[in-house]
């Protein structure tokens, strides 16, 4: 023991694995016997290949190495260096083992100068100040915050109050580090004394020791000023002193910080210009000289925050800093841990808005991982990071696996609930809210819905207390927490209180142009569609789908919105209309899915699946108006995008989630219509009495099924598909029979619907009277094989048709049918105009019309 302690370090044992065996022969020999113990095996280091760039500074720069500082000091003091070895670093282990060897040996040099006999030399002096810095520099790697604090404000002392360019460049350092470490008011006092003294050097064109440090003064007394104006002037500044002195490294740093002032300022193209720049001198392979691989990460981040409208361009700059801060944590950089979790969890947002649900899950992970291990290597106050990537995870991982989502879930929730403990409801209360709300998501997903119900009640008691945040993303998180609630009270059957929900969410949701409130404004209208199809009410759900769509398209075009809601909300509205049997609206708005999803792939976004479904709704519904060779079309380019997106691996999370079937459903689904529609679309005359017979077998089954299933049925749908194939087959292939068929699926359709889906009634008799008044103005004392006049069946089509659309409230529409039926009368039988008028009249008093007659 008395060795470990002797002044002189050849004199010292050399590691406690020497001692450590003297210490086994000694119990040998004083017992006669080994101890009953066997030492491990020795280890095998993991080693890193260091490098110069390894002992980089935060802020630019590397630190003198410690075997160079020994060397120097020993010759100052006329001491042999071969006295200093057993201070040298080894080169042998890990980063961290490295940076503690380098930190010994710089302690050491600063002793040995300290300690030494006689006044100071200025030489002496530098040597001193170098230590200390490097010793500064090399704490903070090692995340020792106020030892590093302590070594920095050494510095300052030993540097002197004479300006100079060591002064400026320790008092910025020191400033940055402060500042870093949320010690903002004094940060500011030395960051504005650095640039006092940097003001003071001599012109910095003459040495780029002194432009580096005026060039760090000037960005630290920017990154510390309130007003925008003055840091970009400030920065300008520093450009100016880079460029003429030669600072690659300088301007690079310099023009970055430019592009985001000007970016915060709103002057997107000046700030686009200087990112362009950046982003051609970044992708150029020729080395930056003095630009770190931190650094060039940093600049990376900072274009992608740029691009952050162009989620593609976004991505690959964000990878580009992800990739290089994650090669330095392989080799051991554990000081980057946090700055790679937090780049890997706005990768995480990313992948989230581009539907890349794998690369997502997989990104958060791996935040979640860094930032974990960054709190255990206490790097920083990483734990808000910490849960964050968490929460990211959790989000990530509840439909996959939803087991360790809630894990995700609760581990973030218990750093929420430390957080407010410690710091209040204001600081951290919004995030304790959302919390408990992904936890509860996370316990429904597991099959507990009363612990849901518990996460979401606890949110909301967080959202009630007083000291809670109003701001944006406090009304945000209630509202979301409101919604969540009323999905529970929809699947309990308690519509009118989940109705009241997402009406009290809406109240929250006040900020239009805030992207986040008006995307919860639309998934609470969402669920308040979903409200009225749970009960029936397609023509109220299409009008509020078409309210959707409206408010989602004004969001869109303001840029508040991505295009991808509003390719959603259209086909929704598309699918809510053909629900109604309103095809036409069904046709238009899948126009806008199908055209606003194509756009999002040409993009490079990976939803050939969502472009798939958009083609194969706007198919069906192009049948059902008839509009055979365009629906082909869209049916066969359908089937072409699903095989993209089974090429390319793309997995079924976003088609399930605007469709809700498979892939290969909708594939057989195509594949099983597309013959009947070419054939009715190239029919020859042999083939249109089989097709006849088989529309009407097909015409008779629907009956069938109608029958049995009762007011439910879907029956109604197959009659649809019919009508159009019949439409486009007598546009093709005129004459009596195929108008027939086609005026009696007509009638039919209009019969089956004409209880709930008024659209999809009045489209069938319309149909049928278009037919049947075709054959009666050629023929006016034509029967049917019943001995019916064509001419009956057409004003009764007629009469049917003014009768939906009174029921359905449209009294314009119905009031020109009735004009029209009368019009036809007075064509086909004029005789009998009393009897029809009075039909007609009959047909509006029973349907509601009297009190507003309309005259003829």
């Amino acid at each position: 023991l008395v060795r470990c302690f002797r002044f002189e370090p050849e004199q010292r044992p050399r590691s406690l694995r020497e001692l450590a065996a003297e210490l086994l022969e000694i119990a040998e020999s004083e017992t006669g016997a080994p101890l009953p113990c066997t030492p491990p095996p020795r280890p095998v280091p993991g080693t890193v290949d260091f490098r110069v760039g390894d002992r980089r500074m935060t802020g630019g720069g590397v630190w003198k190495g410690g075997r160079t500082l020994l060397i120097q000091a020993s010759t100052l003091i006329a001491r042999p260096y071969e006295r200093t070895l057993a201070f040298w670093p080894s080169g042998v282990g890990t980063m961290r083992s490295w940076l503690l060897q380098e930190l010994n040996a710089l302690n050491e040099a600063h002793r040995m100068l300290v300690e030494a006999p006689g006044d100071p030399t200025p030489e002496r002096s530098d040597l001193t100040r170098e230590a200390l810095l490097s010793a500064a520099a090399v704490l903070d790697r090692l995340g020792d915050g106020p030892a590093a604090t302590e070594k920095f404000r050494a510095c300052v002392a030993a540097t002197g109050d004479e300006p100079s360019t060591a002064l400026v460049d320790v008092l910025t350092r020191l400033a940055n580090h402060l500042r870093r470490h949320g010690q903002w008011e004094e940060s500011s006092q030395i960051a504005e004394r650095a640039d006092d003294a940097a003001r003071q050097l001599p012109d910095a064109e003459d040495s780029g020791d002194t432009a580096e440090a005026v060039v760090a003064a000037l960005m630290s007394a920017a990154h510390h000023a309130e007003d925008p104006g003055r840091q970009l002037n400030l920065v300008r500044q520093a450009y100016e002193v880079a460029q003429a002195a030669g600072l690659p490294a300088g301007t690079m740093v310099t023009l970055t910080n430019q592009g985001m002032l000007l970016d915060a300022l709103g002057r997107r193209e000046e700030a686009a210009e200087l990112f362009r720049h950046v982003e051609e001198r970044l992708s150029d392979p020729r080395p930056i000289p003095a630009f770190d691989v931190v650094t060039r990460a940093q600049t990376w981040s900072a274009l992608a925050e740029h691009h952050a409208d162009d989620v593609p361009a976004a991505l690959r700059c964000l990878k580009r800093a992800r990739d290089l801060l994650a090669r330095l944590v392989e080799r051991g950089e554990t000081d980057l841990l946090g700055a790679l979790g937090r780049t890997e969890s706005r990768l995480v947002e990313l992948h989230g808005r581009l539907d890349g649900h794998a690369a997502a899950t997989t990104t958060a992970l791996a935040a979640q991982n860094h930032l974990s291990d960054a709190a255990a290597e206490g790097h920083g106050d990483p734990l808000h990071e910490l849960a964050r990537a968490s929460d990211h995870a959790a989000a990530m991982l509840w439909d996959s696996d939803p087991a360790a989502a809630l894990e995700a879930a609760e581990a973030a929730l218990a750093i929420w609930t430390r957080l407010v403990q410690s710091r209040g409801t204001a600081a951290w209360g919004v995030q304790l809210a959302e919390g408990h709300r992904k936890a509860g998501v996370c316990r429904l997903k597991t099959g507990q819905p009363q612990r849901a119900e518990e996460c979401y009640e606890n949110g909301l008691a967080v959202t009630r207390h007083a000291d809670y945040p109003s701001s944006p993303t406090g009304s945000l998180i209630t509202a979301s927490l409101l919604q969540e609630v009323a999905i529970l009270r929809r699947r309990s059957g308690e519509r009118d209180q989940a109705r009241r929900l997402c009406a009290e969410a809406l109240a929250h949701l006040n900020e239009p142009d805030h992207p986040e409130h008006a995307e919860a404004r639309l998934r609470t209208r969402f669920a308040l569609s979903n409200l009225l199809h749970d009960e029936g009410r397609t023509r109220q759900l299409l009008d509020a789908e078409r309210e959707n769509l409206a408010e989602v398209a004004a969001a869109t075009q303001r840029g508040v919105l991505d295009e991808g809601r509003l390719a959603f909300a259209a086909y929704r509205t598309g699918q809510a209309a053909m629900n109604w049997g309103d095809f036409t609206c069904a046709v238009e708005a899948g126009e806008i899915a199908a055209r606003t999803y194509l756009r999002l792939v040409r993009s490079g976004r990976p939803l050939h699946d969502a472009v798939g479904l958009a083609r194969w709704s706007l198919g069906i519904n192009l049948v059902h108006l008839g509009r055979l060779a365009a629906a082909e079309e869209q049916f066969e380019a359908a089937l072409r995008e699903f095989a993209e997106a089974t090429r390319t691996d793309q997995t079924e999370t976003v088609l399930r989630a605007i469709g809700g079937d498979s892939r290969s459903a909708y594939v057989e689904f195509i594949v099983e219509r597309l013959p009947g529609i070419r054939t009715a679309r190239r029919p020859s005359a042999a083939d249109v009495e089989t097709y006849l017979d088989e529309r009407s077998w097909m015409l008779g089954r629907s009956i069938e099924r109608a029958e049995r299933e009762g007011g439910n049925s879907r029956a109604w749908r197959e009659v649809a598909w019919c009508v159009g194939l019949l439409d486009g087959l007598a546009q093709e292939h005129g004459g009596t029979p195929v108008r027939d068929l086609l005026a009696d699926a007509g009638y039919l359709l209009g019969t089956l619907t004409s209880d709930d889906r008024l659209g999809a009634a009045a489209h069938g008799f319309r149909t049928a009277a278009g037919m049947w008044g075709a054959t009666a103005r050629a023929e006016p004392a034509k029967t049917d094989t019943s001995g019916v006049l064509y001419v009956d069946k057409w004003l009764s089509a007629l009469l049917l048709l003014m009768d939906t659309h009174l029921r359905d409230g449209d009294r314009s529409a119905a009031q020109r049918v009735r004009e029209d039926l009368m019009s036809a009368v007075a064509d086909a039988c004029p005789d009998r105009t009393e009897e029809w008028n009075r039909h007609a009249a009959e047909a509006w008093d029973t349907a509601g019309g009297a009190d507003s007659e309309p005259s003829l």
